[in-house]
């Protein structure tokens, strides 16, 4: 039985192709579903915390700046908002 070294060669360059392709393609997609997951959850607690915050008259506006605030940080960008209402009294 003879070997063909120069398929088995191609197999293995072809594998780590792949392998580099996946690895460089699967970062970009983790961030991007990591920022869903943060806006989804920014969303909720923002029109959460309106709808409760309208009982003592204190909400959050929902405007771009506080969207992609809540979107990229998500709990903490949240919480950063209602520090900077706070302290700023907007």
């Amino acid at each position: 039985m003879n070997w063909d070294y120069g398929m088995a060669a191609l197999f293995v360059a072809g594998f780590v192709v792949l392998y580099i392709l996946m690895w460089t393609f699967i970062k970009p997609v983790k961030l991007m579903l990591k920022v869903l997951l943060n806006s989804v959850i920014g969303t909720l607690l923002l029109v959460l915390f309106n709808t409760i915050g309208s009982v003592w008259a204190f909400s959050v506006p929902v405007n771009i700046y506080t969207a992609l605030t809540c979107g990229i940080l998500g709990v903490p960008g949240f919480i950063l908002i209602l520090l900077v209402k706070w302290i700023y009294g907007i």
